[in-house]
């Protein structure tokens, strides 16, 4: 059985005329720029979810170590509730100071980083995720 020969794309001196090849374009710069944007709007998004998501879980771990013990019933009584309630206040107070600490410091050390970081002002609970706009320095709680 015998197959009939085909033209090797790859080639370079195929027989193929040039009215065959594509007529895409490559997206603008504007329309190139806008992307990119959206795509790093994406990922900070993302890296805010992934911070808040961290800090619930290192607040529940901190504080219910520290407020319930190990012999507590099913329901909390008010002294734990409180001790929750003070501990989860105070975890974040401290959250937040060190994000913007840490988002101070870079500024001052590498002032082009900032924006990767959301801005010298700080995000919050956010913390390194790169809040921007109006909320750059706003505390998420």
């Amino acid at each position: 059985m015998s197959f009939p020969s085909l033209p090797n794309p790859f080639s370079s001196s195929s027989s193929s005329s040039s009215s065959t090849q594509s007529n895409t374009t490559s997206p603008s710069s504007a329309e190139s720029t806008a992307l990119k944007n959206q795509i790093m709007q994406t990922l900070q998004t993302e890296g805010n979810v992934q911070n808040a998501k961290y800090l619930i879980q290192k607040v529940n771990e901190n504080c219910f170590n520290h407020c319930i013990p190990a012999d507590a019933s099913t329901s909390l009584t008010r002294s734990e509730s409180t001790c929750l309630s003070a501990c989860m206040e105070k975890y974040i107070e401290a959250w937040n100071t060190t994000s913007r600490t840490y988002i101070a410091r870079i500024s001052r050390e590498a002032p082009g980083v900032t924006a990767a970081v959301g801005g010298a002002g700080g995000a919050g609970l956010g913390g390194l995720g790169g809040m921007q706009g109006p909320d750059v320095g706003k505390e998420m709680f």
